[in-house]
């Protein structure tokens, strides 16, 4: 026996000696490494934004989820640092160049402080997501006014007008062909009493849609509804030669005006506010001669005169009946 074959059986010897001791000790330590490393391991959960890539000139054309929900397992001190922006989840659909109906699977990448972050394990839900593609067309819409509401009593909404009067919009070909008209969000002019404009927005009921420019101006004019007033107005006789008299009884005449109120109630008529004008008359006669407002008032809308013409009598002046004895003589 040389010092090889001791040196050897004295290993063995003393590598099974209380081998059965020995073994469950290896195991224990296994099992005590299983338990801190799965100790130390951490879930958490998000739920981020669902990205759809398309070949150019293509687009979604049916709903589909628009958030997912992401599971991250891993060392707990590394994964607490994550947010939902590091994770982002994506169906890469670009291969596709023909409207239709497509199933793809949900992908995720890494970003920020979860690249190079290991070991992570990402699940996602759902796992896949089915969908329609369809031609990525545009389209001008003329839009209206969603006008909710009524003006204070005693007031009116005389006009409105919308800046501008239509938009692009963009979406899938068969949306877009079916595709009329859009309004605004709600406007209220609600107890309003004087003009007022605002940008709103114009009204997207359906999600596959885009609006380049989505709000307008909204403008609009509101005015007191006018109260109706009658004034008895004396008449002047204007313009009328000096060699003439008027021999009838001229008196007065109703204007009526139409405007607020309040101001109507403090309106009086400056003198020779109604005049008959008589620079035509040029001999002794009876004429009718209209009445004119040379200068009426400009917060009121004249709704008539009545009459409006008068007759009168004219007949040469004393001084110039005076004048033509003298030359006779």
């Amino acid at each position: 026996m040389n010092l090889k074959d001791i040196d050897t059986k004295a290993l063995l010897n003393t590598i099974t000696e209380n081998w059965i001791i020995k073994v469950l000790c290896i195991a224990l330590a296994i099992l005590l490494f299983i338990f801190h490393q799965v100790g130390s391991l951490g879930e958490r959960f998000f739920s981020v934004p669902l990205l759809v890539e398309t070949r150019e000139g293509m687009i979604p054309a049916s709903t589909y989820p628009h958030m997912v929900r992401v599971s991250l397992r891993g060392d707990t001190t590394k994964i607490g640092i994550l947010i939902e922006e590091d994770i982002e989840a994506y169906l890469d659909l670009t291969k596709y160049t023909q409207a239709g109906s497509y199933k793809a699977q949900v992908q995720m990448r890494k970003r920020g402080n979860a690249i190079g972050l290991t070991p992570l394990e990402i699940n996602v839900e759902p796992m896949t997501v089915t969908l329609d593609l369809d031609y990525n067309v545009s389209k001008t819409v003329p839009i209206s006014a969603n006008i909710q509401g009524v003006v204070k009593e005693g007031y009116e909404l005389v006009s409105y007008s919308l800046n501008p009067m239509q938009v692009q919009v963009y979406g899938p070909s068969r949306l877009i062909g079916n595709l009329t008209s859009l309004s605004t969000e709600n406007i209220d002019i609600e107890e309003r009493t004087e003009d007022f404009s605002v940008m709103i927005a114009v009204m997207n009921k359906d999600p596959l849609l885009v609006i380049r420019d989505a709000h307008v101006e909204f403008r609009s004019s509101i005015r007191e509804i006018g109260t109706v007033v009658n004034f008895d107005i004396p008449i002047t006789i204007s313009r009328l030669d000096k060699s003439f008299v008027v021999t009838t009884n001229i008196n007065s005449a109703k204007v009526e005006f139409e405007g607020a109120r309040e101001d109507l109630e403090k309106w009086k008529a400056p003198p020779e506010f109604l005049i008959a004008d008589c620079t035509a008359i040029t001999a002794p006669g009876t004429y009718t001669v209209r009445l004119s407002i040379p200068n009426p008032p400009p917060q009121f809308e004249l709704i008539h005169i009545e009459p409006s013409t008068v007759t009168i009598v004219v007949q040469g002046s004393k001084e110039a009946e005076a004048g033509r004895e003298g030359d006779s003589r």
